[in-house]
């Protein structure tokens, strides 16, 4: 008899990897590396839209779990999302969607000079998140909710603390990451069969070159 897994994630692996990032540069893939090695009888499933906003991922749970409706058909659900949604970026999605249909060379030349300049543009107010903490909340809520009811647990990794130099290099990251962990820790706490995994004080305490952002 199989034991079911079900990893969901967005989050990075290397942050360097954002550019093609692959599933198996996340940190979701690892968990569910380990969790093979660790548990042999283990059917494992792997969710991972890298790049995504949660409003969009949420179509993939409910796709996922239709056809299992009326009953329990995991045992055990790891949710690792958050980084996608709250990081500040220089430009809007809608932005980023006009720019991407530019020329490869015009392209290139505008994500040089936001890279270089990204600090300064931010302070100067061109900072957007991907989502808002309302929506956040909203559609982090329905995820965990979906995943609470059709799992037996479910174990939660928040946000982890990113470098000084990376908060240093996109102002805002680090009050975002911390506003955006309590909305998790509170609406984790409201569930019963869900426990958070508080990798952010776990990361926080240990020197920077532990950190992964």
């Amino acid at each position: 008899m199989s034991f079911r897994v079900l990893f969901v994630g967005d989050s990075l692996m290397n942050p360097r990897y954002s550019i093609g990032l692959r599933p198996e540069d996340t940190y979701s893939y690892s968990l569910e590396m380990f969790w093979r090695k660790f548990c042999l009888t283990a059917y494992a499933r792997l969710l991972v839209l890298p790049g995504r906003r949660l409003k969009e991922l949420s179509g993939a749970f409910y796709d996922y779990f239709l056809p299992n409706e009326g009953g329990v058909k995991v045992d055990v659900s790891v949710i690792h999302l958050g980084i996608i949604d709250c990081a500040p970026r220089v430009l809007s999605p809608v932005m980023y969607f006009l720019i991407e249909r530019l020329p490869k060379f015009l392209q290139k030349r505008i994500q040089r000079f936001l890279h270089d300049n990204r600090p300064r543009l931010q302070k100067a107010g061109w900072s957007f998140r991907f989502t808002s903490p309302e929506e956040f909340k909203d559609y982090y809520a329905r995820i965990l909710r979906s995943l609470s009811t059709h799992s037996l647990r479910v174990y939660v990794i928040n946000i982890v603390p990113g470098r000084e130099s990376v908060y240093r290099h996109s102002p805002g990251l680090k009050e975002s990451i911390t506003s955006y962990n309590e909305i998790i820790r509170k609406l984790t706490s409201e569930l019963e069969n869900v426990k958070l995994i508080d990798v952010f004080e776990e990361f926080q305490s240990k020197p920077e070159p532990h950190r992964r952002i």
